[in-house]
């Protein structure tokens, strides 16, 4: 599960790092949540989306249904009837990031998140699936099985690639792409407590 991550590089380093044609304004934030519109790359062009999907089925902007779908399992979306046209059609994006927070799946009062990185990267982009609603686009993150160092915190995380592997995501076959999510290579997450102000802005 992601429920919170943070992107700290300016535009223009990102449209370097990923190799993009363009670039968005935006400003670098410590604490993104569901129901905000955020970078992401489709191809090699960067846009904004909201995060948090909105189906097909819904007959309006529902946010509370978005904010429900901020995460699909890896493993079933191929199957399941909210994302599965998604990824017949090849509605694959990349949304940048250098880390996440996790809370403990077993809750204890005043918990605070961990802080996960990639050691050595620059920046990081989580897989994802976009829709797009008029002028409205959303996406929703993919998660996996966590890694052998996140999971004594929570059984899932973000299914996430490094800057080189951005136009392989786009470009392979379903099977190939399900093949990258099976191995997608930051299993090594760097992690540590949460700082006392991200503490604050998290709470």
């Amino acid at each position: 599960m992601c429920g919170r991550y943070f992107l700290k590089l300016p535009p223009e380093l990102l449209r370097q790092i990923f190799g993009c044609e363009n670039f968005i304004s935006y400003a670098p934030s410590g604490n993104i949540t569901p129901l905000q519109s955020c970078p992401i790359i489709v191809h090699r062009r960067m846009g904004q989306a909201r995060w948090g999907l909105l189906p097909d089925y819904a007959s309006q902007d529902d946010k509370a249904l978005c904010a429900k779908l901020k995460n699909a399992r890896s493993e079933t979306v191929a199957q399941k009837p909210t994302f599965s046209t998604l990824w017949q059609k090849g509605r694959r994006a990349l949304i940048p990031a250098s880390g996440f927070f996790e809370w403990p799946e077993v809750k204890v009062k005043g918990q605070a998140p961990f802080e996960m990185t990639a050691p050595n990267a620059a920046a990081i982009a989580f897989a994802g699936l976009w829709a797009k609603r008029g002028d409205l686009v959303t996406f929703t993150l993919l998660t996996k099985a966590a890694s052998s160092n996140v999971s004594g915190i929570h059984s899932r995380m973000p299914v996430a690639f490094l800057p080189h592997q951005a136009q392989q995501w786009f470009e392979s076959s379903y099977d190939s792409a399900a093949t990258m999510i099976e191995k997608s290579s930051i299993e090594n997450w760097q992690v540590s407590q949460a700082a006392p102000l991200q503490i604050s802005l998290l709470g």
